[in-house]
């Protein structure tokens, strides 16, 4: 499958509507595979955006906890410090 921009794909879901218009709306097999084409370009978009966003989420995931635990470690640290200090 060809990874085309979102652009290009809307450039051929207009040229669709084009074929659509001169044919007075009747599918025809022409339109049909033109219609077809570009179902599975945006399908194939929307699922790789989706990826995309959940491997973000997932990152920021990752990242929030090991912040936590870099937090918490720092502060035991810093009042075990505080500790022996005062002692």
């Amino acid at each position: 499958m060809e990874n085309k921009s979102l652009y290009e794909i809307t450039t051929e879901l207009e040229a669709f509507n084009d074929l659509l218009e001169e044919s007075g709306g009747e599918i025809t097999e022409e339109n049909e595979a033109l219609m077809l084409r570009v179902n599975d370009l945006l399908t194939t978009k929307l699922d790789s955006c989706v990826s995309y966003m959940e491997r973000e989420n997932d990152l920021l995931d990752f990242l929030q906890l090991n912040l936590i635990h870099a937090l918490v470690t720092w502060n035991v640290k810093r009042t075990c410090l505080i500790y022996l200090v005062r002692k």
